[in-house]
């Protein structure tokens, strides 16, 4: 519920930043969403392709902006290549005494960060579960009803 109701409150405007893990923004189509930052080099360059194009959606341009440390940057560039995704590649560097100023912060919206996909991971891990439980019961269900037709005959075997 609280996930709808933030990407309601996003797609209309009323929030300006939407922090985002893969699995959330999966089945997101937002329109106007001008640009997404991914905080580190992905995996997979599939899932990375998806992710980056949350924004420029229906021929619109957008941006996509990653994070990645100096060594990565080929490693990224390759995979992009490889995707047929060249697109305008720029590194940007950024001063370290700059990044001091917002290691404090950003330590604190991760520790956030982290409470709020647990929580999330608990509440899918529980639907698993309850899930499991279902089929299970209905599978138990079904074998018994095999077993019970099999015995068509009311009378019992007697052994003399």
């Amino acid at each position: 519920k609280t996930r709808e109701a933030t990407l309601l409150r996003f797609a209309a405007g009323n929030i300006d930043v939407l922090v985002s893990t893969d699995a959330l923004a999966r089945g997101m189509d937002i329109p106007d969403v001008c640009c997404v930052v991914s905080y580190d080099m992905p995996k997979y360059i599939k899932g990375y392709i998806h992710r980056a194009g949350r924004s420029g959606r229906a021929g619109q341009p957008g941006l996509a902006v990653t994070m990645v440390t100096h060594t990565q940057v080929g490693i990224f560039q390759h995979m992009l290549q490889t995707a047929g995704k060249q697109g305008n590649v720029t590194e940007l560097v950024v001063d370290e005494e700059e990044l001091k100023l917002l290691e404090e912060p950003y330590k604190e919206a991760l520790k956030e960060l982290k409470t709020l996909t647990q929580g999330e991971q608990e509440k899918q891990l529980q639907k698993t579960k309850s899930l499991k439980r279902v089929t299970s019961s209905k599978l138990m269900s079904r074998k018994r009803k095999k077993k019970n037709n099999g015995n068509t005959s009311s009378s019992k075997k007697i052994k003399i």
